[in-house]
């Protein structure tokens, strides 16, 4: 026997969690610092779905160290750093958004998005699709934040 509705239950209750969607953003931290540890390793890379800023600076640290070869350790320092709080930034608006952070998610959306662009100029095709994808799973989890009722004096 079936439990019988409950027509209180809001559709907020119904629908999948928001924070779902906001997991994407832990996801792109991780595979792009991943894909630079395995740029300075020299293996072959999973830049699909890591940033494609990331991807950029991997190529610049590439690039300066044939041309710079005495000053390695300082420009695989410098690109992993950059890397990192790359990385750092977008887990950053993971946590805000299971936080239901508002403008921090935007934000992150809003990144996310100039980063498509980095991966359409470094002609990364597969990588400029999974941002499509990332992009779309995390607006709905904005339209999902947004249709879920606030307390009361929350603002964002």
């Amino acid at each position: 026997m079936t439990p019988p509705i409950d027509e209180t239950q809001s559709l907020s209750e119904t629908d999948p969690s928001p924070q779902n969607s906001f997991t994407w953003f832990y996801l792109i931290a991780i595979l792009s610092f991943v894909n630079s540890i395995f740029s300075i390793l020299e293996y072959d890379s999973i830049y699909v779905i890591g940033l494609g800023i990331s991807q950029f600076l991997d190529h610049l640290m590439v690039a300066l160290k044939e041309f710079l070869p005495e000053r390695v350790n300082l420009i695989t320092l410098v690109g992993m750093t950059l890397s990192l709080l790359f990385s750092l930034l977008f887990a950053l608006f993971g946590y805000l958004g299971n936080k239901k952070k508002k403008a921090a998610v935007i934000v992150g959306l809003l990144l996310y998005f100039v980063d498509m662009g980095v991966t359409v100029w470094l002609e990364s095709y597969e990588s400029t699709f999974f941002h499509l994808i990332g992009l779309v799973i995390i607006g709905l989890g904005i339209f999902r934040l947004f249709k879920e009722k606030m307390p009361s004096g929350e603002l964002v």
